[in-house]
């Protein structure tokens, strides 16, 4: 919930490897009923941890009490848990913070939402396809053994039947450090897809170091990325496949003028965000230097194959990346002290800086369209109607 630079140099393909995939047995999947006891309840009486709105109508969140569903937006919330499952009581959330939890979603419409999270070797995973009303419980068995780290999950759900799924250390070293998987079935079976990530890592050249991998992102079965952090970078870039995840390759970024002089920076590169035709889209990307930090958001119009800088924003105290794009394409940007945020509508180069009276650092901040806007403040919903200026309790 869910955050805020370059002449190409040449471009560097990957050598491909021949893919090296192996398909898992097929896993018992079983259904699982949504708990009928719980009644449709204002948001007030929720605990909120995150959550992601569909549309100004449709909503998901997960709370303390559970995994919640609205249908008016935001105002009055249903609990849809599984029955006899306590994702939120178990160590996927105490004593940790949302962004370090092994708890994971992807909310995708109204109807298809995707919760799991890691039980030792393996990946539980709840998923529904009409809105909550039934579950089905599938799981994944890892190769790798995970059960002394604290792996970071990210789960890109592309349709009905297609996922993928990362799981990545903190700190990228070794070959067991990063595991992809896919399925094709909805989680009936999945093809483990690991070898040609860690060979597109490899196949980096000598002018980075690569600490860890910040996200995935794809737009449908062929096209999609993966992003870095990383330090003694001269150029940004990002990998990209065009083959489902069988392939990748270096995607160079263009540098702006202002940012060829330094010989290197701590480059961080983030999953990009799209509108909803896949056309439209922005890549974050990261400047961090001795003098400044700065963030340039890029963009694409043809799903990206290509990528060009937009305006930077530029800070002496960082950017914290907190951004995303509404239903109308505009960018949403919040800054690393949390005070300010940024508008950009996506055929128009200025940026709309706007003062909010509501400290925004490290909150979940999703904006609806050029006005409205929702977060969750110390448990509690918030929304603006004024595209972040005041903020008033959802009731």
């Amino acid at each position: 919930m869910k955050r805020l630079f370059y002449i190409f140099i040449s471009l560097i393909f990957i050598t491909s490897t021949t893919a090296c995939t192996q398909t898992l047995k097929k896993n018992d999947n079983s259904k699982v009923e949504v708990k009928s006891a719980f009644k449709v309840q204002k948001s007030d009486k929720y605990n909120f941890i995150d959550f992601n709105m569909i549309d100004n109508t449709y909503g998901w969140a997960i709370a303390k009490e559970g995994i919640l569903k609205s249908k008016d937006g935001g105002v009055t919330w249903q609990n849809i848990t599984p029955k006899g499952v306590n994702l939120i009581d178990s160590e996927n959330i105490s004593n940790k913070s949302f962004e370090e939890k092994s708890l994971f979603h992807a909310f995708v419409d109204k109807e298809i939402a995707f919760v799991g999270y890691r039980e030792k070797n393996k990946i539980k995973i709840f998923k529904t396809l009409n809105g909550g009303e039934k579950w089905q419980e599938t799981s994944l068995a890892l190769e790798n053994n995970w059960e002394k780290d604290t792996p970071k999950v990210n789960i890109d759900v592309i349709n009905s039947k297609e996922a993928f799924i990362m799981i990545t250390s903190s700190k990228i070293s070794d070959n067991s450090d990063v595991e992809l998987y896919k399925t094709e079935d909805l989680g009936s079976h999945w093809t483990r897809i690991t070898k040609n990530v860690i060979a597109s890592l490899n196949t980096k050249g000598d002018f980075c170091d690569i600490e860890s991998i910040t996200g995935i992102e794809f737009i449908n079965r062929n096209m999609g990325w993966y992003t870095v952090k990383g330090e003694k970078i001269k150029y940004p870039f990002i990998y990209n496949t065009r083959d489902g995840g069988v392939t990748w390759e270096i995607q160079n970024l263009n540098v702006p003028k202002e940012y060829l002089n330094s010989k290197e920076y701590g480059i961080n590169t983030f999953p990009p965000k799209f509108s909803k035709d896949n056309k439209q889209g922005y890549l974050p990307v990261e400047f961090n230097s001795k003098d400044k930090s700065s963030m340039i958001f890029y963009k694409t119009i043809d799903g990206g194959l290509t990528w060009n800088p937009s305006m930077p924003i530029e800070t002496q105290g960082g950017i914290e990346i907190i951004y995303g794009v509404d239903k109308d394409g505009i960018l949403w940007i919040v800054d690393g002290e949390g005070n300010k945020i940024y508008r950009i509508f996506y055929n128009d180069n200025n940026v709309n800086e706007i003062t909010t009276e509501i400290n925004l650092k490290g909150r979940k901040v999703q904006f609806l369209d050029k006005n409205t806007g929702l977060l969750v403040l110390d448990g509690i919903l918030y929304k603006t109607k004024d595209k972040g200026i005041t903020w008033e309790v959802v009731k």
